[in-house]
């Protein structure tokens, strides 16, 4: 915590693939496909560093995962917030809105979509990225995140594209 209510979360940068690099496409991503493009058109599969750190060029935009699994209880939602910005100028989210029921009974990781800004950067495994802040629902909802409501992401276990791309 950073003393201000948050959860500090870090960034999981070792497994064989820890996420997606994409530094620019002349391709246009129609929305309303699901399950239509092929990653590799847009995204670059980033291995695992073999010194434990990663170099972020400015500019570029990069998928990472949490090295947390995350659950969100029914009766709350969380917004992911950035962390200290001594670490460096980055967006870590562009949706920044977790779902009630959001990992269900054990947790999840998130995904995260870093863009560096100022500086390049330089990440390393279980380095703050990001920050959740949790609120009280007024009311638990009908229905929450999860299998039931056939959610996109329930299954997510480590660095995933959208809906819009092919699993592998």
């Amino acid at each position: 915590s950073d003393r201000d209510g948050g959860i500090i979360l870090t960034v999981n940068l070792d497994n064989d693939i820890i996420g997606y690099c994409c530094h620019g496409s002349n391709s246009i991503l129609d929305f309303s496909r699901r399950n239509f493009y092929e990653p590799t058109d847009f995204f670059e599969p980033i291995k695992k560093p073999s010194k434990g750190m990663l170099f972020l060029r400015r500019g570029s935009f990069y998928i990472f995962y949490t090295n947390e699994f995350v659950r969100v209880p029914p009766g709350y939602a969380c917004e992911m917030a950035p962390v200290d910005i001594r670490n460096g100028e980055y967006r870590s989210h562009y949706a920044g809105y977790i779902d009630p029921g959001w990992g269900g009974e054990e947790g999840r990781p998130l995904v995260l979509e870093v863009r560096p800004f100022d500086d390049n950067i330089l990440l390393y495994h279980g380095q703050p990225i990001c920050k959740l802040v949790y609120e009280k629902m007024t009311d638990i909802p009908d229905i929450i995140y999860g299998e039931k409501a056939g959610s996109n992401y329930f299954y997510q276990k480590g660095p995933v594209l959208s809906k819009h791309f092919k699993r592998a």
